[in-house]
């Protein structure tokens, strides 16, 4: 599960943007909450909302680019490749500024903190920690491409940088997978398992919902939440066209 995810400098992001799933002290909504250890608790879920353009899918998108470089950056880039990576635009440093993303989760009961910092051309930095018990390991920390590897608990990364297998445009944790690195596999399998479902891009929707209208029981229920909605629509009609005669 997550804990944490912050990130900066992405998109309509300059500054920091922190997200924290970890429970307070109150004992309400106990039920609603996940216990890891004895005074760690975290929440189930959470809210983010704001006004229109306030940055809400931004940040989900932030996390998204997160987890798609981090499962795909060995494998589906080559060496000169650009990192599609989008910086803050409206300031003349940022641009020219890595971007930085980083999240602690849980995985197979153990507590992982990884993240990344990026620009178009190259990984600038890169980091890997566990916390099995109660104090946190380094298992790697990689400063563009000098790295400080665990060579015990972090074998298959040490090898591959040692022999010189990390281009400068992709993540070792997505290479350590790649050679069946057991710590790099658990990290990507968490990112795999991380979903999002966003109303947003309301495009993959659109046709399974104009066709459900033809149930009546559907429709009906559908103008129910617009007229609950307050949008004035009183009644839908679907009416196929000839795509030749549009």
């Amino acid at each position: 599960m997550l804990i944490q995810f912050n990130f900066e400098n992405f998109k309509s992001f300059f500054n920091e943007a922190h997200l924290d799933m970890t429970a307070t002290s109150s004992t309400d909504h106990m039920d609603h909450l996940i216990e890891y250890k004895k005074n760690e608790r975290y929440l189930k879920t959470l809210s983010i909302y704001g006004a229109n353009a306030s940055g809400k899918s931004k940040f989900i998108e932030a996390l998204m680019f997160m987890r798609k470089f981090a499962i795909n950056s060995s494998k589906d880039s080559q060496t000169g490749d650009e990192i599609d990576v989008e910086p803050f635009k409206l300031n003349t440093e940022s641009i020219k500024s890595p971007s930085e993303f980083e999240v602690v989760f849980l995985y197979d009961k153990i507590q992982y903190r990884y993240g990344f910092e990026v620009d178009k051309q190259k990984v600038v930095a890169e980091w890997l920690y566990q916390k099995p018990k109660t104090k946190e390991i380094e298992l790697f920390y990689r400063d563009e491409q000098d790295f400080d590897i665990h060579p015990r608990n972090f074998k298959k990364g040490s090898i591959a940088v040692k022999e010189g297998l990390v281009r400068d445009n992709a993540l070792l944790l997505s290479l350590a997978a790649q050679l069946n690195d057991e710590i790099a596999i658990n990290v990507i399998n968490w990112f795999k398992s991380l979903k999002t479902i966003s109303g947003l891009r309301e495009e993959g929707y659109q046709g399974y919902t104009m066709s459900r209208t033809k149930e009546p029981k559907t429709k009906l229920r559908i103008l129910e939440l617009l007229k609950a909605a307050d949008l004035g629509i009183q009644d839908i009609k679907l009416e196929l066209l000839d795509i030749d005669k549009l």
